[in-house]
């Protein structure tokens, strides 16, 4: 029994805790991997990185001088949801957190608000 116990914990070891609880995780640059829209996996089209600060983000580019629109937001880690608004426009939107490690950052989008999520897969950078 000791032995199997021992076992379980080293084969637990190597995997990565979500910590989709804690906000602070999100802070970093996150680039973005892939999308999947519908169950179809896609190269994303947009600014390949994802900035996130304590209390705003946007994407840019490589060289991170060109950047989207600024958001605002706030995280609801029971819910693991994000609750954003646009800096210059107002708009406000939902991001569902569906993992988010040390390394790597999954999360949904409904751009057009009719219940079709976009799933990014992000690694940290």
């Amino acid at each position: 029994m000791a032995i199997m116990i021992s076992v379980n914990f080293v084969a637990c070891s190597d995997d990565e805790e979500d910590k989709s609880g804690d906000a602070a995780n999100f802070i970093g640059k996150w680039k973005v991997e892939r999308t999947n829209y519908k169950g179809e996996t896609e190269e994303w089209d947009g600014y390949p990185y994802l900035v996130v600060t304590a209390s705003n983000f946007y994407f840019t580019d490589e060289a991170g001088t060109t950047k989207s629109d600024n958001s605002t937001y706030t995280y609801d880690a029971k819910n693991k949801v994000i609750n954003a608004k646009y800096v210059n426009g107002g708009e406000s939107y939902t991001i569902k957190v569906v993992k988010l490690t040390d390394t790597e950052f999954q999360w949904q989008w409904d751009e057009d608000d009719n219940n079709q999520w976009t799933t990014f897969y992000c690694k940290k950078v």
